[in-house]
């Protein structure tokens, strides 16, 4: 476990918060050898919750500033409008959990709007925990951080933070996260939180819903690339940090909706018959060959409150935009 102080915007202005950071994730989960396994398969993947480091995550906040990528921009609409509501019936003094990496600027908007005197951010990415807890703790810095890596579609039980009182729990699981799983990782992810949460929990998450594919197609193929620039990424990393040699422009991005499975799937594409090496090993890619790096589930009508009752929610109050496109959730663990 490690510890620093994040400093105060003044010297007079709040307490500093404390950041903190723990790690209950087994050996087997890391960038490295989930990188190296999904090269090595049959259909060549990379998961994309490795994408969320820092530049990783200024590349998806350009993207949500895009016209085409609506989703951040209505949960954002959503959240300005009903968060209000939602915080009155929540205990106060309630510790604030972000299930996946916190990837914009809503969990900023839940920190406002609540208070909470601790926010816990749950990952598998370390990086991806330090990115997002150097932004909050310098947008916030009286606010005490702790950033847990764990598996989110495992069982988990929750650190105690030593001298900070909490006297309940409210969950955030953000739209671009919740829609980076498939529906069985997803009810997975929702078990887990109600048994972390406890009784009396309530849990705040935004569903991407179902829409005419070319909407959704659209908004991974943004006119700017800047999709294309957030995929890219994470050769980028793999490069940086694990010593690859892929030359990104030999490859490019394309998003393709699967009605029968109900999610968009992200790709990269080989322009060229070509290889890339990482470490000692190679790695051959076909001219026109595809490999997976994400997903993005849409979800029809009461498809999610299917999943979070069984999952030990019950559904407190939902909005829906106007263009029926997405879907504020509000859950309380029962």
């Amino acid at each position: 476990m490690k510890q620093q102080v994040a400093s105060a915007l003044s010297p007079d202005s709040v307490q500093p918060g404390v950041v903190r950071a723990y790690s209950f994730l087994p050996p087997a989960i890391n960038f490295r050898d989930e990188v190296m396994a999904g090269l090595g398969a049959k259909r060549k993947l990379l998961p994309g919750r490795w994408r969320y480091d820092d530049p990783g995550l200024r590349a998806l906040e350009a993207l949500c500033s895009t016209p085409e990528f609506y989703l951040a921009r209505h949960e954002r609409a959503l959240l300005a409008a009903h968060l209000g509501e939602a915080a009155a019936v929540m205990p106060r003094h309630s510790q604030l959990i972000e299930i996946g990496p916190a990837c914009g600027l809503q969990v900023g908007m839940l920190i406002e709007a609540l208070q909470p005197p601790l926010y816990l951010d749950i990952a598998v990415d370390a990086a991806a925990a330090e990115a997002a807890a150097a932004r909050l703790s310098a947008a916030f810095p009286g606010l005490h951080i702790a950033g847990m890596l764990a598996d989110p579609t495992e069982p988990l039980v929750l650190p105690r933070f030593a001298g900070v009182e909490v006297r309940g729990n409210v969950l955030f699981l953000s739209a671009v996260a919740a829609g980076s799983y498939t529906p069985d990782d997803l009810s997975l992810v929702l078990r887990s939180a109600r048994q972390i949460a406890g009784n009396g929990a309530y849990l705040i998450t935004c569903m991407d819903l179902k829409k005419p594919r070319k909407v959704l197609e659209t908004a991974g193929n943004d006119a700017q690339g800047l999709a294309a620039r957030w995929n890219l990424s994470l050769l980028q990393r793999i490069n940086r940090e694990l010593g690859g040699d892929f030359q990104t422009a030999r490859f490019h991005h394309v998003a393709v909706h699967n009605e029968m499975l109900g999610c968009t799937g992200f790709y990269l594409e080989s322009d060229y018959a070509q290889f890339v090496t990482i470490e000692v090993r190679r790695f051959d890619f076909a001219a026109g060959e595809v490999m997976l790096t994400g997903i993005t589930s849409q979800y029809g009508a009461g498809e999610f409150q299917s999943l979070a009752v069984e999952a030990g929610f019950k559904v407190e109050k939902m909005w829906t935009d106007a263009a029926k496109w997405t879907e504020l959730c509000l859950l309380v663990a029962v």
